[in-house]
């Protein structure tokens, strides 16, 4: 009944990070502000679903106590809070029943209309987890207007999101919440020694992986 939306990574060399990723063939967004929320983004959409690069912005706004209760501060300082850099966001399937069986509560944003809300999935003050939420108004990129289908190409193709594959830095045992997605085919969460995140495009089908760690905590295997 879910299917993905996105996966953000924090980063904080913007100009750096995104050099690298245009170099190795991702095509990324104009730069976008989240006014109230003290952040912007870079994106690569793909058909089904697209990476964000969350970037900082205001400092101001992000110390606001809207969005000290997702814990984003902390999350861009990941380097020295040790927070989890990842967020996943998941949308309802079309005509299904708009419920999962985990606890949520709800972030309001401020770059969002009034009355409309982003439930979180990833427990209050848990910031060595990814912050799970979902995304209720939103449509795969392929189908979404303001998206050029030209936009969709990355190192000369079209590419589906088909796995995503992250693992924590915590030796904490995961809150019951994201243990329901641990064992998703889509998406998986693991601890491991640091945090890390490995997208898969079109099911590895080349056998090429690209790894850009340090500068950045993410793989792609294509």
């Amino acid at each position: 009944m879910l299917e993905l939306d996105h996966v953000f990574v924090c980063v904080s060399e913007e100009l750096n990070i995104v050099n690298t990723l245009t170099d190795f063939g991702l095509n990324l967004s104009a730069r976008q502000i989240h006014q109230g929320q003290g952040t912007a983004n870079r994106c690569a959409f793909f058909n089904n679903a697209y990476l964000e690069l969350l970037l900082h912005n205001d400092n101001q706004e992000l110390q606001s106590r809207a969005v000290q209760a997702i814990s984003l501060g902390e999350r861009m300082q990941w380097k020295k809070t040790k927070a989890s850099p990842f967020g996943v966001a998941f949308r309802f399937e079309k005509d299904t029943e708009q419920n999962i069986p985990v606890k949520t509560w709800s972030y309001d944003a401020p770059f969002l209309p009034d009355g409309v809300i982003i439930p979180i999935i990833t427990p209050l003050n848990s910031i060595q987890e990814p912050l799970l939420f979902l995304s209720l108004m939103t449509k795969p990129p392929i189908e979404r207007k303001s998206v050029h289908c030209s936009a969709l190409e990355h190192r000369g193709n079209k590419r589906l999101l088909t796995q995503v594959k992250i693992t924590t830095s915590s030796d904490q045992k995961l809150s019951k919440q994201l243990q329901w997605f641990c064992d998703r085919d889509l998406v998986s969460i693991a601890q491991g020694a640091e945090h890390h995140v490995e997208l898969e495009w079109d099911n590895g089908k080349e056998r090429q992986i690209f790894d850009f760690r340090p500068i950045l905590p993410l793989s792609i295997r294509y």
